[in-house]
């Protein structure tokens, strides 16, 4: 009874520290086991070399879906955990078919699927930050369509259907979704050759732009903005990336600029920020840095100085 009760202890211990308690101890006590089965079908060294992020990898890759939820889980935790986010983003990073998986899963939107798909945005996000890891991303054929389908509308209150209207999201997930989107975006965009790909991807500069657009009482009213901290970081996301878009240099930026001048809201919704932003002045410094960049193309010029409001502003 004693060994047990010191067996147990530890495998709390090691959930807890791996912030894993809300799953129980079964995944832990998995790992262990599967390691301990290494050693003893294989040899010793096999068993050594299994750590919680390979294991994690492998139950990502499974057919059963618990455990892509638990895999998903682990390395989400271990990828924001600052004592073993560099390890494992690395072993992450150099994995093809992991990523491959990860931006297979934001495509996954069934109800019962939304932690999944949570865990692998945050990881995509954070694997995205590093330009090696971002090049192998976008390098994946649809990886920017996946991303792009976590960006969905928020402008409608209460709930909100995904694009393919299989089911509700309420409005905290639905902007956790959107700003994981547009981080993992903006961090993409650092590439000029992944701007344009973004460029390219049909109806994505149309949300990017949608997510510029600031009501009145977001830039005017501090409480406002604490209360609701999540919408005026998804215009501040949105705002970096059509920055980094329109400066990207030679005939894809001259595309870009020529194609998010040409979208409806471009000008207005920066216009609105221009007028109403006085509190929030780095949005009107992004902002304005953005209509000038999108001045340098014929055409341009015209557009910003026909939407009213704006050279005053």
């Amino acid at each position: 009874w004693e060994w047990m009760i010191s067996v147990s202890k530890i495998l709390e211990k090691v959930n807890q520290e791996c912030g894993l308690e809300r799953f129980g101890t079964g995944s832990v006590r998995r790992f262990f086991y599967d390691a301990y089965s290494r050693c003893l079908n294989g040899s010793i060294f096999d068993g050594l070399k299994m750590d919680m992020v390979i294991f994690a990898m492998e139950l990502l890759v499974s057919n059963i879906p618990d455990e892509h939820l638990i895999g998903a889980e682990i390395l989400c935790r271990f990828s924001t955990n600052k004592d073993y986010s560099v390890d494992t983003l690395q072993k992450i990073g150099t994995n093809l078919a992991i990523i491959e998986r990860l931006v297979e899963m934001l495509n996954w939107r069934n109800q019962n699927q939304e932690v999944v798909r949570r865990s692998s945005a945050e990881i995509l996000s954070r694997l995205a930050s590093k330009k090696q890891n971002s090049l192998r991303v976008a390098e994946i054929p649809g990886a920017i369509e996946s991303i792009s389908s976590l960006l969905e509308s928020t402008r409608d209150s209460g709930q909100a259907t995904d694009e393919i209207g299989e089911h509700s999201i309420n409005q905290t997930d639905l902007w956790t979704f959107n700003n994981l989107g547009l981080l993992i975006l903006k961090r993409l965009a650092r590439d000029q050759d992944n701007c344009g790909k973004i460029g390219k991807t049909k109806g994505l500069l149309s949300k990017i732009v949608d997510f510029t657009y600031a009501e009145k009482r977001l830039l005017r009213d501090p409480n406002v903005a604490v209360a609701e901290p999540y919408k005026i970081l998804a215009v501040r996301r949105s705002l970096k990336l059509l920055r980094k878009l329109v400066t990207t240099t030679g005939a894809t930026g001259k595309n870009l600029r020529s194609n998010i001048s040409g979208i409806v809201f471009t000008v207005s919704n920066i216009r609105e920020t221009l007028r109403h932003g006085k509190k929030r002045p780095e949005l009107q410094k992004i902002g304005a840095e953005i209509l000038t960049f999108l001045a340098l193309d014929e055409g341009a010029t015209e557009k910003i100085g026909g939407t009213g409001g704006v050279l005053k502003g």
